[in-house]
């Protein structure tokens, strides 16, 4: 299946991403960045999605025409985090005595709540809102946040 490029500079685009619950995500870039191209929707593939999540706003790259399925690209950098609070799901103790959550939304990765707040009050399964302070730079980095409240 061939391939066109969408720049030979490389152009990167920005947008804000919406990421569907199986990884993959859309970008709509701004129109003013288009400069009448035929790109309106850029598909990112799970893999290239980068740590995004649902509202960022992202820079793409390696943006290409593939034939019959329409424009796909890679997330580059999140520009802004589209939000700062999650719910996640308690999951265990570490062996620190610190609370470790897990959250659909980031693909499950894990958050270590920082604050004392918390203490043991919670319950395998339970439920909370939390502030994410650290997103981390890599899959495998655990998040740090704090407590807001049962949810």
């Amino acid at each position: 299946m061939s391939s066109r490029k969408y720049n030979s500079k490389k152009k990167i685009l920005s947008g804000i991403i919406s990421v569907h619950p199986h990884g993959f995500g859309f970008v709509n870039p701004a129109l003013s960045q288009l400069n009448n191209s035929e790109i309106t929707e850029i598909f990112i593939p799970a893999q290239d999605v980068n740590l995004a999540i649902d509202g960022d706003e992202v820079l793409v790259d390696h943006i290409n025409n593939k034939k019959d399925k329409g424009w796909e690209g890679k997330v580059k950098k999140i520009v802004k985090r589209g939000r700062k609070s999650l719910v996640c799901q308690f999951l265990k103790y570490n062996r620190f005595n610190k609370p470790l959550f897990e959250c659909q939304l980031l693909d499950d990765r894990i958050v270590l709540i920082d604050n004392k707040k918390l203490g043991k009050i919670v319950n395998q399964g339970d439920i909370y809102k939390i502030y994410i302070n650290d997103w981390g730079k890599h899959k495998r980095d655990v998040l740090r946040a704090f407590y807001l409240g049962k949810y």
